[in-house]
């Protein structure tokens, strides 16, 4: 019987969960559901303007570093350190591609319920594809 995983939701837990559990299960069959149409999650495309409240370095993942741990000694620039506008949405889309995480996500399928079913002691998850 083949073992399965279902990942609810992108965006930054979605995928470091999704790549975490790849790594540690490879026997399993893993699937990220994602309501929108895209792996940026909620804070992957924000409202303009945005400006976000860690620094790119704090933000980053560990097993994805990008940023350096600088900081502009003269504040000429603040907002160099942070996220701004669609930035880290962008970081997520290198993030999946970097660890080939596309594939496994499955964009605009709503999850309506997910409840472990006492009669055969397993889990059971409904949903529906909306990209069809």
């Amino acid at each position: 019987m083949t073992k399965r995983l279902a990942i609810i939701g992108s965006g930054s837990s979605g995928l470091v969960s999704l790549k975490n559990a790849i790594e540690t299960l490879p026997d399993w069959e893993i699937v990220c559901f994602e309501r929108s149409n895209s792996i940026r999650g909620c804070w992957g495309d924000p409202h303009s303007g945005f400006v976000s409240t860690s620094t790119k370095y704090t933000t980053q993942f560990a097993c994805f570093t990008k940023y350096a741990a600088n900081v502009d000694p003269d504040g000429r620039d603040r907002r160099a350190e942070f996220f701004h506008d669609r930035e880290y949405g962008d970081y997520l889309e290198s993030f999946a591609d970097a660890f080939g995480l596309r594939e496994r996500n499955r964009l605009r399928c709503r999850v309506y319920t997910l409840c472990r079913k006492e009669t055969h002691g397993r889990w059971q998850m409904t949903w529906t594809d909306e990209a069809s």
